[in-house]
């Protein structure tokens, strides 16, 4: 249908127009569909990702703090299980499975040379480092290993949906994440701990404490009768203990002012 001069009615451009935008609308609605497929699928890897990464370094602060390994399924199992981690493909079937899909491995490094060590090879530091257990003896590496379904990102030639989405269904790469951290660098508990490594120390404490111990006590055997007259106490002979959570008095003045700004 044409006018007079030879152009198109507008009844029949109108209805070209009304085809060319359906089938605008059906390609960008196959788009949509694919992103958001696509999103579905990145988003629960990069979830799982982010729970590996925090079940490795939870794992690597236990080695640091523990001399016996925990259970692994004890260290990982809160990362992997509940509402939150529930990961599912597009037919609403496990990815995952806590119990029998995740690994966690603990192995030890190379331990750092003479040089690389606390106060390096000058005279008695090797044994000092023993005695106060400050040589290093291997940074702990822990990792964490999920077996997800790993099949090839590849389209198949069975896939014989429109928008070939089969890949999508149960393929990922391999996810592993791993947390390295030092142990075993002479931190303590609390004061109590700290005294008890001083003391442990023949080198450095015990051999001398021995020796001037046997002095006190003979001192003290002596001295026992004219003490007791004016009810004085006896000598105390733990000279470690007793000092545990004492502060020197000038650090006490030095650091006062913070102490209303410290937790």
């Amino acid at each position: 249908m044409a006018d007079r001069l030879g152009h198109p009615s507008p009844t029949l451009k109108h209805c070209t127009q009304g085809g060319q935008a359906l089938a605008e609308s059906l390609f960008a609605l196959t788009g949509l569909v694919a992103l958001w497929v696509a999103v579905h699928w990145l988003s629960h890897y990069q979830d799982a990702a982010l729970s590996a990464t925090h079940a490795s370094r939870h794992a690597a602060f236990v080695a640091a703090r523990l001399t016996e390994p925990e259970d692994p399924a004890a260290l990982t199992d809160p990362f992997f299980t509940g509402a939150a981690h529930r990961w599912t493909d597009r037919h609403a079937v496990a990815i995952l499975d806590p119990h029998t899909s995740v690994g966690l491995f603990t192995f030890r490094l190379p331990p750092l040379s003479a040089n690389a060590q606390p106060a390096t090879d000058t005279k008695h530091a090797q044994v000092l480092r023993r005695d106060w257990h400050l040589e290093d003896i291997g940074i702990v590496r822990t990792q964490v290993q999920l077996d997800l379904p790993s099949r090839s990102l590849k389209p198949t030639t069975s896939d014989t949906s429109l928008l070939k989405l089969g890949v999508f269904a149960e393929a990922y790469p391999v996810l592993a994440r791993s947390t390295a951290i030092l142990t075993g660098a002479g931190h303590a508990s609390s004061d109590m701990d700290v005294q008890f490594k001083i003391g442990s120390s023949d080198f450095a404490w015990k051999s001398t404490y021995t020796r001037s111990r046997y002095a006190a006590s003979e001192i003290e055997t002596r001295a026992h009768g004219v003490d007791a007259g004016w009810s004085r106490p006896g000598v105390t002979l733990d000279w470690l203990q007793p000092w545990s959570g004492r502060v020197p008095s000038y650090l006490i003045t030095e650091f006062e002012p913070l102490m209303g700004v410290l937790p």
